[in-house]
């Protein structure tokens, strides 16, 4: 075989070689290709399988297991209409760990639901869209300290409040309650937590000064002394005519013995003019002596017209009610369900049939502030409220209202929180150990006194 022929050959030969290793090489690429793509698309499946079964799980569970419900749920209506939750209601942070007595739903304690009246001031009461007053404020703290959440269910009138404790709609009726012997038989107090009497409040009679001082100035004593010092100063203008001669003298004939007398008197009583009418050393030793007596008899008369002038004001400023049947026959703003109504209406059974006239009418009170003005404008004869309330109305509402207290902080009685007949006996002792723990720490006190000062 020749060289050329064999050149030939091998290079037919290499032209096979690479045409074999080019198709080798896309059948390769075109397998790499087919195989990706199988595994993305396995991947795929599996990942759609997955998330079919955590579904299929979470719908199982869901059916097996419901939701809870709310806590804050709305309470039984009242026999005079719902109880409205507070939007505004404030309630200390629940415990991590369950106390004993907690009312609890599943895993989270249930807050207590606790009744306020908007109306009771300074007790509880809601100026600015919120609730403010003593016993609101001391209730903070005893939930503070007792570690026990809870949420405000606005009641509208204190009586509807009473009702609310004992028949369960709310946990605990807080306001300035009394505690008489006709409410502990009846429901289910705390320990005390203040104190509190009854006042009257009536309307303050304005007096006529100068009618106070013309009758001053006709009192006997004062007439009296008046008589006393002219008598004087008449003896004194004797004795100095007889002393000086005025008689004899030639301007006394000249102008008339009477009315030179006269103006020796004159100046005897008012002072002016005392070196003119007396020459002799025992006519201005009488004047001497004229003037000392005068200077302290008018000082004598001032304070005593000035005493009387006060004194006389303040009786007539001063209330003619000083007791219950000095109200016979009046009209008398009381709160409903108040221990001032149940009052009245203890004097209004005393009385007998035939005595309807002396019977006191009873308005009922729709809030503090709207009865004093009633009062103010006459429209009532008197208010009988707790002796917190008033005093607040007289040094915080209105300090400047011609009203007056005619009888003040009497029939003195403890008052406390109503408790529900539901409420665990252990979340009653922590609410009462609460409350003994606050008055411990005078914290009750200085609340109170931040509403009512002392007396």
């Amino acid at each position: 075989m020749g060289s050329g022929q064999q050149e030939s050959r091998i290079a037919r030969l290499r032209r096979g070689c690479a045409k074999n290793a080019e198709q080798t090489a896309r059948v390769g690429r075109a397998v790499c290709r087919h195989g990706l793509c199988a595994w993305l698309g396995l991947a795929l499946l599996f990942g759609l399988l997955f998330g079919l079964l955590r579904v299929t799980s979470a719908t199982a569970q869901e059916g097996t297991n419901p939701a809870q419900p709310s806590s804050a749920s709305t309470p039984p209506p009242s026999p005079a209409g719902p109880l409205a939750a507070s939007p505004a209601a404030a309630s200390a942070a629940p415990s991590t760990a369950l106390a004993a007595g907690t009312q609890t739903m599943g895993a989270r304690p249930l807050p207590l639901r606790v009744g306020l009246s908007a109306k009771s001031t300074p007790c509880t009461f809601f100026p600015e869209g919120h609730f403010q007053g003593s016993f609101y404020e001391a209730w903070q703290e005893i939930a503070a300290t007792a570690n026990l959440p809870f949420e405000i269910v606005s009641v509208p009138t204190f009586r509807q409040l009473l009702d609310a404790g004992q028949s369960g709609q709310v946990d605990v009726a807080v306001g300035c309650i009394n505690m008489t012997p006709e409410r502990l038989a009846k429901y289910r107090f705390s320990v005390p937590l203040e104190s509190d009497g009854i006042s009257v409040l009536v309307r303050r009679e304005q007096s006529k000064t100068w009618l106070t001082i013309l009758r001053t100035l006709g009192s006997p004593g004062i007439l009296g002394l008046l008589a006393g010092i002219l008598s004087f100063v008449l003896l004194m203008t004797l004795l100095l005519w007889r002393i000086e001669g005025y008689g004899k003298q030639e301007s006394t004939q000249a102008s008339g013995r009477p009315r030179t007398f006269a103006k020796v008197f004159q100046i005897l009583l008012t002072g002016p003019g005392t070196n003119t009418i007396a020459s002799t050393v025992r006519g201005n030793s009488l004047i001497s002596l004229v003037y000392f007596v005068r200077i302290v008899a008018a000082s004598v008369l001032v304070s005593l017209i000035s005493v009387n002038v006060i004194k006389r004001s303040t009786e007539e400023a001063e209330s003619h009610v000083s007791a219950l049947q000095h109200l016979s026959g009046k009209t008398v703003s009381v709160g409903p369900g108040s221990v001032s109504e149940h009052w009245i209406e203890g004097f209004n059974q005393q009385l007998g049939s035939g005595d309807d006239a002396k019977r006191i009418k009873l308005h009922a009170m729709d809030s503090l502030i709207k009865s004093c003005d009633l009062l103010i404008a006459g429209q009532v004869d008197a208010v009988i409220a707790d002796n917190a309330q008033v005093q607040y109305y007289r040094t915080k509402i209105n300090p400047r209202a011609p009203l007056q207290v005619a009888i003040r902080n009497i029939h003195r009685q403890s008052q406390g929180l109503i408790l529900s007949p539901q409420l665990p006996d252990a979340t009653a002792l922590r609410i009462n150990q609460a409350i003994a723990r606050i008055k411990e720490t005078g914290t009750a006190d200085a609340i109170l006194r931040r509403y009512v000062p002392e007396e």
